[in-house]
């Protein structure tokens, strides 16, 4: 088998005998035009020899190194254009840069998630405002979330981001809500990755009524335990708290449909403002008790999103059950890093943690010739820019004799 050095002496040797006979031609064609004399043509062949076996080197130089080293080169290719997405919008100082890089290997190391699915974490964090400082622990935190309740590094990294925005709160409350999610998809009927649909679709509207991450993320994880479906769940929600919020505004219909089931829109509006879940529980058992509980919705909060919440109603003791899930953080706190280990543990994820230390390797040595790489690809195109800016009429007599358009 003929070695690397042996492979690229060839391809060498065999640029240089391609730009001879080249050469030979360009002299042949040159001789013929008059005015031209023997020192010019000699020139002109030096020049052009010097030049093509340059590029060629640099060219074979390429070559070689992408064969001996291609999967480390082309793992360094990809972390770098992750990095680079990073980095337009967290703005590192080339020292930050080298240090956060590293860290991401590091944490992949640990994490069985790859370096690059860690770095579109971070990069949609810095691209959702997290300060740089913060993107560390954000990015590990997300990772853990994505590994525990089996979605992507995207989705985590989105959802994570989502929840810190629209409940304005850190990274260790954000963490804590996670743990009220996990808890609740392992006791009920709900994924996880569902019960963050609707957090992301319908808290908002939680939060500006005045309930809590947990008791929001409770409401959501019974509305999809009922079978109701998360986009579905998130509009009747803020179909009812609009509502509730109005109740003394309400139609003459709505305030009819109030007092049927024993309450009064204006008691029922005040309830809501001062304590909104359990103003919830209050309507939702007397719309259960009721003897027409689709019907009096109907009134109350129009037909598209009677039924859902019809359903939600004959299910409250659900509702109850997962607020009482949530009520006291000692019972949820640290689920979600819990759930992380024992997945963790899996072959799978085991398997993971391999190929990502045997990617760090690749990544170490392709990152120490990424640029050697770089230079001599760059120095090739910028021979090919050049040699596309010559003057029409020596660029015409190249073309002509040694086929320009057909070598590059």
């Amino acid at each position: 088998m003929y070695s690397m050095g042996a492979i690229g002496l060839g391809i060498v040797l065999s640029l240089k005998d391609n730009a001879s006979a080249m050469l030979d031609k360009v002299r042949q064609k040159i001789t013929g035009l008059s005015g031209v004399s023997s020192e010019m043509i000699k020139n002109f062949q030096l020049g052009a020899k010097n030049m093509l076996l340059g590029v060629g080197t640099m060219a074979a130089g390429a070559f070689l190194l992408k064969a001996a080293f291609g999967e480390p080169i082309e793992a360094a290719i990809r972390f770098e254009s992750v990095m680079a997405d990073v980095n337009k919008v967290a703005n590192f100082t080339t020292q930050e840069y080298s240090a956060m890089s590293a860290s991401l290997i590091e944490m992949s190391k640990r994490v069985p998630m790859a370096a690059a699915g860690l770095g579109e974490i971070m990069a949609a964090a810095a691209q959702a405002g997290i300060a740089k400082e913060d993107l560390e622990e954000f990015t590990e935190d997300a990772a853990k979330m994505g590994v525990a309740f089996d979605i992507s590094a995207q989705a985590a990294g989105d959802a994570m981001a989502g929840m810190r925005s629209i409940f304005q709160i850190g990274q260790k409350d954000v963490v804590l809500l996670g743990d009220a999610v996990n808890y609740l998809a392992n006791n009920m009927n709900a994924t996880a990755s569902n019960i963050l649909n609707f957090l992301n679709r319908g808290g908002s509207i939680g939060k500006m009524v005045g309930m809590t991450q947990q008791q929001i993320a409770a409401l959501g994880a019974t509305f999809i335990d009922l079978k109701t479906p998360p986009e579905v769940a998130a509009r009747a929600f803020n179909s009812l708290a609009m509502t509730m919020t109005n109740a003394s505004k309400s139609t003459s219909a709505a305030q009819n449909a109030f007092k049927a089931l024993g309450l009064s829109a204006p008691e029922m509006e005040k309830a809501f403002r001062e304590d909104a879940t359990g103003a919830i529980l209050t309507f939702l058992d007397a719309v259960k008790k009721s003897e027409n509980p689709v019907g009096i919705l109907k009134d109350i909060v129009g037909q598209g999103f009677a039924d859902d919440i019809a359903k939600l109603a004959d299910g409250n003791e659900k509702l109850k059950a997962a607020l009482g899930m949530v009520g006291e953080q000692s019972k949820y706190a640290g689920s979600m890093l819990e759930e992380y280990e024992v997945r963790s543990r899996t072959v799978e994820n085991a398997l993971q943690l391999l190929s990502n230390r045997m990617e760090a390797l690749r990544l170490k040595i392709g990152n120490i010739l990424l640029p050697i790489f770089g230079a001599l690809v760059n120095g090739v195109s910028s021979f090919i820019d050049k040699l596309s800016n010559l003057p029409t009429p020596i660029y015409a007599v190249l073309s002509a004799v040694i086929g320009l358009s057909g070598v590059f």
